[in-house]
């Protein structure tokens, strides 16, 4: 198990470092196929638990999204381009609302069990845009932040990858106290709490190498913003693969699981810390 985890990241680290410096359209094409993976395992945990989530909305509509996230992050200034986002999600929310209430209206004579599974379909549906595509989508508009978007974008990924990789190996070794055991039984307090302290190092390692704009005030605020976003989202995950009883989202990334189990942490940590570098700098 040790030897695939080493080889994937061997390869992968460099490549995720490397598109993040060339941003643009690369790092754009990047982020949408870590997405469209991530859809296609949430869409497959689902349907092999009996669900028929809608895939080709799913696909269609993430993808309007992320092109409308990219146009916006790139700094085109015309307010028609500035309000597509919000504008793509009403319009296609709506428009799915309006083709199902259609469709249920046609088979009203399906009640109970076939109906509440139809509303769960639309729910989860929605669901997985929200989750994998919206909260994930950030990466872009947080890469196009000015001047520092590539250094921030590289503070969210490293500090992902050295507190995963710090409470895995505590937890391991001295984790006693489970930190929620309905959720991720081999989680525990000892672990969190490495992982956490990890996020500050990072976050004030960062300030004193590549952001000296902050001050060490604000590196532990982001360090505090990263260390408790990056265990929410790592529990998320948890959650959802206790809901389909797996215990990884796929076997995409040898020794490391599926998409989602690498980027269940930047899932709340993107948007996080792109709303406060937004309102607070």
């Amino acid at each position: 198990m040790l030897l695939p985890r080493f080889l994937t990241a061997l390869f992968g680290i460099p490549l995720i470092l490397l598109v993040i410096w060339m941003g643009y359209l690369p790092y754009f094409f990047f982020v949408y196929a870590v997405i469209f993976l991530g859809l296609y395992e949430f869409y497959f945990l689902w349907t092999e638990r009996g669900y028929n989530l809608d895939k080709i909305f799913g696909y269609i509509f993430g993808t309007l999204l992320l092109m409308s996230f990219y146009l916006n992050s790139v700094g085109l200034a015309n307010p028609a381009v500035n309000e597509g986002t919000g504008l793509i999600f009403t319009v296609g929310i709506l428009a799915y609302l309006t083709v199902n209430l259609f469709k249920s209206s046609r088979s009203a004579a399906n009640v109970g069990t076939d109906s509440e599974k139809t509303y769960i379909n639309l729910v989860l549906t929605f669901w997985s845009i929200i989750y994998v595509v919206w909260l994930l989508g950030h990466l872009i508009l947080l890469r196009e932040i000015q001047p520092f978007g590539r250094e921030y974008t590289y503070l969210i990924f490293l500090t992902t990858w050295f507190s995963d990789t710090v409470a895995y190996s505590v937890g391991t070794k001295f984790g006693q106290y489970q930190l929620a055991k309905k959720i991720s039984p081999k989680k525990t307090w000892e672990g969190a709490i490495a992982g956490f302290l990890t996020s500050l190092l990072v976050a004030l390692l960062f300030k004193i190498i590549l952001l000296r704009q902050f001050s060490y005030l604000q590196a532990l605020l982001i360090g505090i913003i990263l260390g408790i976003g990056g265990q929410l989202g790592d529990l998320t995950e948890s959650f959802l693969k206790r809901q389909v009883g797996v215990k990884d989202s796929s076997s995409l990334l040898p020794g490391h699981g599926g998409i989602l189990d690498r980027f269940d942490s930047i899932t709340f940590t993107a948007p996080l810390l792109y709303y406060y570098l937004r309102i607070f700098l």
